[in-house]
């Protein structure tokens, strides 16, 4: 117990606000999962479309927050035609889908007929340094889908990529969730979800100082308790106390309702079942009318009712009509 406070006073700030900023990551993340469903390939894991949207991000931020720190005017256009598979693309993407940096035209040893001397778009070479192209020219066999380039991972060759800004490129393969109405559900619930997450983030910050003065009352009742630990047997007294009172009084209880008055249950016996426990009804629970009303038996014309047994001794006053149905007493009755 004396541990539990030592480290209740120390960790207890840490675990609030710890606790506070999960809360906030769980809009952020919930909310990014749903945006990243809306537009996954069909083919493509989540984690897989998770990363490329992040890489698409990433880039597309540093590219304009370089782009407004050097005040360069002359910025290269991110216009790809996707119907010609983007080979007139003349932008800066410089990553893969997956992240990785491209390396340069000149000096990827990959694909060496690629160079700038063999390919219009790969020419001038010092305007297409590592940027991702789709070069192509008359005898080709073989034409990339879209964008790529050759990475500098030694485990990927090669890996396509997508034009700086475009965060959701379409899939060829067709979508996850095969209807537009779908995709758009999901598309405004991702930005709903962040919404909550800002406007929880805005009441978090309203609370910061009752927050901080919580945490710190708590702070003080961990000292106190720590000076004085014998205050800790009061709750476990109180508990104890109370489960013995409730238990006396259940028993109590028990014992009171079951306790069936001598003269409650008829003690005679029966020639039919019918005329101990009476008839049912017959018809269903949704019926009702006067043809749908049981009559009650000697048993059962008192509530609560007990139930009818059938004793092996019959009462053989008459022996044309033997009486082997008795009643027995309810489990509990109310003074």
């Amino acid at each position: 117990g004396l541990v539990f406070l030592v480290l209740l006073r120390l960790l207890i700030g840490f675990c609030v606000w710890f606790t506070v900023c999960l809360t906030i990551l769980a809009f952020v993340v919930g909310g990014y999962l749903v945006f990243i469903l809306s537009a996954q390939c069909e083919g493509a894991g989540l984690l897989e479309s998770g990363i490329q949207a992040a890489v698409a991000i990433t880039v597309a931020a540093h590219t304009a927050a370089t782009d407004a720190i050097s005040g360069s005017e002359d910025i290269p256009s991110e216009a790809c035609n996707y119907g010609e598979k983007c080979r007139d693309y003349v932008g800066r993407q410089r990553y893969t889908r997956g992240g990785i940096k491209c390396a340069d035209w000149e000096t990827q040893t990959v694909f060496p007929s690629y160079r700038a001397a063999n390919y219009a778009k790969l020419s001038p070479a010092n305007t297409t340094l590592s940027y991702c192209r789709n070069p192509w020219k008359d005898g080709d066999t073989i034409a990339g889908n879209t964008i790529w380039c050759v990475t500098t991972d030694p485990d990927v060759k090669w890996q396509e990529c997508t034009p700086i800004g475009v965060i959701q490129p379409a899939c060829a393969k067709g979508y996850k969730i095969g209807t537009q109405q779908g995709r758009d559900a999901l598309y405004y619930t991702s930005f709903v979800v962040w919404g909550l997450g800002v406007i929880w983030t805005i009441v978090i910050f309203c609370l910061i100082n009752r927050i901080r003065l919580a945490i710190a009352i708590n702070k003080v009742a961990a000292s106190y308790l720590a000076s004085n630990p014998f205050t800790l047997l009061i709750p476990i007294f109180q508990a104890v106390a109370a489960i013995i009172w409730c238990t006396g009084w259940f028993l109590l209880a028990s014992f009171l309702l079951s306790q069936v008055p001598d003269g409650y249950t008829p003690k005679g016996a029966y020639a039919t079942y019918a005329e101990a426990y009476g008839t049912s009804p017959g018809c269903a629970f949704w019926e009702t009318g006067p043809e749908c009303t049981g009559t009650p038996g000697e048993c059962t014309n008192m509530w609560p009712t007990g139930s009818v047994w059938r004793d092996n001794n019959c009462d053989m006053t008459d022996p044309l009509n033997p009486k082997c149905w008795r009643c027995s007493p309810p489990r509990y009755v109310f003074d």
